[in-house]
Formats: structure tokens, C-alpha cells, sequence
């Protein structure tokens, strides 16, 4: 597969772009006014240029997307976000597309703020588990860093945090349904409560594991099982196996990227939500998810 043999022109994908956009009719990015005409296209492209005769100001099928002031063609882009809802690395997907590296990398950071932009759900309801895993995220890519040079595999003791380069990753997910999943710089007990007041409802039963740091949750909402002891399930269905689970298809996905910048790893970790909220469509038909 590849860009010439899979995508439609140009023309196609613009026309899809203003579909998306406009489905009852362009509207001015500006004011939202209706009163907007057609102005021609912008330099001999399929690039739509319109005047709002409300506001007296000018755009075009591009202004205020993602897409806005580059030069690849749109369908490098949409090729690129079709891609991007398989497993794929940059260095891949640069060669599949045939640009250059730096210009694929650039591309996905800026679809993958997009998507953390986003991923903004509703409250997770019903019985909820909640975890944390630790990914060895470093400075990848920092040309000047104030440390000494460390040893491979990052072998710290103790539970990471942002700064010893091992980063939190907490997941909360709804038995049967949501997900939210996101880096922290620890796991303290100020982290874990700011997630429970915005992502879970306060009817929600919420079972962890022991850790210290989950005894702010309130107790009358709040279960938890003791790995130190052996114990992984209770009565009544306590225990935290579907948020494992979770993050037992997280770590081999993280690691299609073999290494990842502590300072993006929030993007890929919305990426990977994305997905996984996303996974009943099909890709081959619903394309244009981003």
C-alpha cells in the first residue's frame, strides 16, 4: 500500500476537508457569518478561497486547521492520519510517504496535539479501576542535558517519577467501557484525587491496589486489593485486572517507538487513547478520524 495506489486526488480530499468542515454550508472562521461568496482558489490549488461580507476578511479551506500554512499536499496528510491509527513509527511512515524524517515527525506531533486536544469524555461511571505504570521516558533528542551520562535500562529503585526518568502513567477505566490514560511527574495523593475529581463520577466504585497514595479517595466509594500479600481479587468482584489488562496492551504499543521524549510521551499516551476508544471503526472506511 502506499499514497499513489490508495488515496483519491486532490481535489477529492479537499472537497472532503469542506464536507467535514462545513456540512450546512460554509460559514466565515472568523465570525460564523453565512454571508460568505467563493473568491477562486488559492495559487492553482484545489485550496478553496472565500470573502466574508460580514467581517471583510479573507480565508480559505485551510484557515484555522492543522493544515493551515504548510506546503505538503492535504493528501499526505490525511495518508499520514490513516496511518497513524495502525502501529506505525515515524521512521516508517516517512519512508511509506517519501518525505524526510524531520518533516514526518513535525507532521505527527502536530495530529497528535490534536488528538490530545481532544480527548475530553465524559465522567467514567459504574465500577471503575485505577492504576499506574512506570515508562522509561528520557530526554531523547535534547542536544544539551545538565546530567552525567547514565547507564542502559535505567535500573532506578523505588517508584519513578518524571525527574528519575521512569514516568507515571495512570489509567482509570470503566468496566465495560471508558478509558482515560495519561502521564504525571509522580503519583502522589494531590495527582490521584485530581484525577478522581475529573474524570470519574462521584457515584463510581473505585478499586485500586494498596498504595499508599489511594487512600484519599473516599472510603465509602473506594476498595482495594494487597498484592504484597497475594491477594489480586476479593469478594463482590474486587480487583484490578481489566486496568492491567489495559496496560498490558500500552507497554508493547509504547514500544513500537522504541524510546520516547518524556516531554512528548502525553501525546503518544493520548494517541494510544484515541485508539483504544476508537478501535470499533473500521479504518479502511472512517479515515478521516482526526
Amino acid at each position: 500500500m502506499d499514497i499513489e495506489s490508495f488515496m483519491p486526488d486532490e481535489e477529492e480530499c479537499y472537497k472532503l476537508l469542506r464536507e467535514m468542515r462545513w456540512p450546512d454550508g460554509v460559514r466565515c472562521v472568523y465570525c460564523g457569518s453565512e454571508h460568505v461568496v467563493r473568491t477562486g482558489r488559492w495559487r492553482d490549488t484545489p485550496n478553496q478561497r472565500y470573502h466574508c461580507r460580514s467581517c471583510d476578511k479573507w480565508f480559505n479551506d485551510k484557515t484555522g486547521t492543522i493544515f493551515q500554512d504548510t506546503r505538503l499536499p492535504l493528501r499526505v496528510w490525511f495518508f499520514v492520519a490513516f496511518m497513524l491509527q495502525f502501529k506505525v513509527s515515524i521512521l516508517e511512515i516517512s519512508k511509506t510517504v517519501g518525505i524526510n524524517y524531520k518533516s514526518a515527525f513535525h507532521m505527527v506531533k502536530r495530529l497528535r496535539s490534536t488528538v490530545y486536544g481532544k480527548n475530553i469524555s465524559d465522567k467514567l461511571r459504574g465500577v471503575v479501576e485505577m492504576d499506574e505504570a512506570y515508562v522509561k521516558a528520557g530526554s531523547k533528542g535534547k542536544k544539551e542535558l545538565n546530567r552525567e551520562a547514565r547507564k542502559r535500562g535505567l535500573k532506578t529503585k523505588g517508584r519513578g517519577t518524571y525527574d528519575t526518568d521512569k514516568v507515571p502513567v495512570i489509567a482509570i477505566v470503566e468496566r465495560g467501557g471508558g478509558l482515560s490514560i495519561q502521564p504525571h511527574r509522580n503519583v502522589k495523593s494531590k495527582v490521584v484525587l485530581k484525577r478522581y475529581l475529573r474524570d470519574i463520577d462521584p457515584d463510581a466504585v473505585v478499586y485500586t491496589d494498596d498504595y499508599v497514595s489511594y487512600n484519599i479517595l473516599p472510603d465509602d466509594k473506594h476498595e482495594s486489593v494487597n498484592h504484597a500479600i497475594g491477594e489480586y481479587s476479593k469478594g463482590g468482584g474486587v480487583h484490578i485486572n481489566t486496568v492491567e489488562a489495559e496496560f498490558s496492551i500500552y507497554r508493547p504499543w509504547m514500544a513500537t517507538f522504541r524510546g520516547v521524549s518524556k516531554k512528548n510521551l502525553y501525546l503518544y499516551t493520548a494517541h494510544y487513547q484515541f485508539i483504544r476508544l476508537n478501535r470499533e471503526m473500521n479504518p479502511l472506511v472512517e479515515c478521516s478520524l482526526w
